[in-house]
């Protein structure tokens, strides 16, 4: 034939794989193709304009005089759908609700402890079947004018401490308001995953600092540590890599999902003495109008869980977690 170079030139400008079909068969593909049409061809190609879902790829398929130009892409990956364990955790919240005013007039401090840790791994658990709900689908954010300043001071407030390990956390605020255009709830589960993982990785006896400045415009909140670097396939090695922690492996990809939900970005560095991240978000300049500064609620959609012990609940100690503690 006197035209598959013309047309190969012009697929290889395309990124994505993408061939010219021709009575079912691979007439010419680009260099980005690979075995990406491999599947196609196993099935019965339908006439285009079509889409088909074959395998991992989805193939987009247009017709081109006697030919057919086929694109493909990769299926986006379904997530975990955890939503069948929420009955069995809403039975075994219930019960355990029910047992603890019992516990309570016990004058055993072991049984008291025994009902923390019960406690602990419900907030666990809880924490992780949520996780895996968030980064499986695409969150609902609510835009409001917030002060980081009054966010972040509130927060520190509620951290019980100290943390797992006798680490503390100490918050370095600015004496004015930072405002931003943002989902409060969801910046706070951020900064609380962040907090976790610095939590989980300080030395014992170390200060977790909470930082908040503002830089050309941007609103940055730093959360550094100090003690061994963290390990970066650990970090972000997603539920492959869970591990002993009790957590679900998920890593900072669901601070990641949430900054670009929130329009900001999450900035990682691990320098020789302990890990760096920093949440960037634009700043809005002026002061707060009247009933914009943020009061932290224990009511945001966890089902009365209090939120700071549901993100933390894996690196505060079984103390905080007694029943007359958390009442």
């Amino acid at each position: 034939m006197e035209y598959p170079e013309t047309y190969r030139e012009i697929l290889n400008c395309l990124p994505q794989p993408a061939c010219l079909l021709k009575d079912g068969a691979v007439l010419l593909q680009n260099a980005a193709a690979g075995d990406a049409f491999a599947a196609l061809l196993q099935e019965s190609v339908p006439q285009p304009p079509a889409v088909l879902t074959c395998g991992e790829w989805i193939y987009t398929l247009r017709p081109l005089g006697d030919l057919c130009l086929a694109l493909a892409s990769r299926a986006p990956q379904q997530g975990a759908d955890v939503s069948f364990l929420r009955l069995p955790l809403s039975e075994l919240f219930g019960s355990v609700s029910a047992l603890m005013p019992s516990v309570e007039e016990l004058e055993d401090p072991a049984i008291h402890m025994q009902a923390a840790g019960v406690n602990r791994s419900l907030y666990r658990l809880y924490r992780s079947i949520s996780n895996l709900e968030f980064s499986s689908s695409e969150p609902m954010s609510r835009f409001s004018q917030t002060d980081l300043t009054a966010l972040l001071g509130e927060l520190e407030t509620h951290i019980p401490q100290p943390c797992s390990g006798g680490v503390t956390v100490e918050a370095e605020l600015p004496s004015r308001p930072v405002l931003v255009m943002t989902d409060p709830q969801l910046l706070q589960r951020a900064v609380l995953n962040l907090l976790s993982n610095a939590i989980r990785h300080a030395r014992r006896g170390s200060t977790v600092r909470l930082q908040l400045t503002k830089q050309q415009g941007r609103a940055m909140i730093t959360v550094r540590n100090e003690g061994t670097p963290a390990d970066p396939d650990a970090v972000f090695g997603g539920a492959e890599k869970a591990n002993c922690h009790g957590t679900a492996g998920l890593g900072l990809e669901l601070v990641r999902k949430i900054m670009q939900t929130l329009g900001g970005t999450l900035l990682f560095r691990m320098p020789e003495d302990g890990t760096v991240a920093t949440l960037a978000l634009p700043a809005k300049s002026g002061e707060p109008c009247c009933g914009c500064v943020l009061r932290c609620s224990h009511f945001d959609g966890n089902g009365g869980f209090d939120t700071v012990l549901l993100e933390l609940s894996d690196v505060l100690p079984a103390e905080v977690f007694l029943p007359e503690a958390i009442d």
